[in-house]
């Protein structure tokens, strides 16, 4: 079983869909109109055994090592307590599990620091 939060449009979906290894992939976002596209992206993919859902990073849904690996990417900087969120995800991984995330910085080059900020 996967855990994607900060689900977004479902731009990890199409990876989902070709690893076979993924039985169950629960999606979470806190936004509605986000889940509202992702529900017609995972539209395309019937065989992916997949569920949105609306809910908060912090406080997710789910009992205690409940998945085998938990994806955010981009996402755990634009939590409110990306601290608390890390706990939560650790909450719910199994202790065999993983927990995947991908993260970008600001770039040290001034210009393209500037333009991230």
């Amino acid at each position: 079983r996967v855990l994607e939060v900060g689900a977004g449009t479902g731009l990890n979906v199409p990876y989902y869909a070709a690893n076979t290894a993924v039985e169950r992939l629960e999606l979470v976002d806190a936004s509605r109109g986000m889940l509202d596209a992702l529900a017609s992206k995972l539209a395309a993919y019937p065989s992916l055994k997949a569920t949105a859902v609306l809910g908060d990073a912090a406080r997710l849904p789910y009992a205690d090592a409940s998945f085998d690996t938990v994806v955010d990417t981009f996402c755990l900087c634009v939590f409110d307590d990306p601290v608390g969120v890390l706990k939560e995800l650790r909450r719910v991984v199994a202790p065999s599990g993983r927990i995947l995330l991908l993260e970008n910085s600001r770039p040290e080059n001034a210009f393209l620091g500037a333009y991230v900020d």
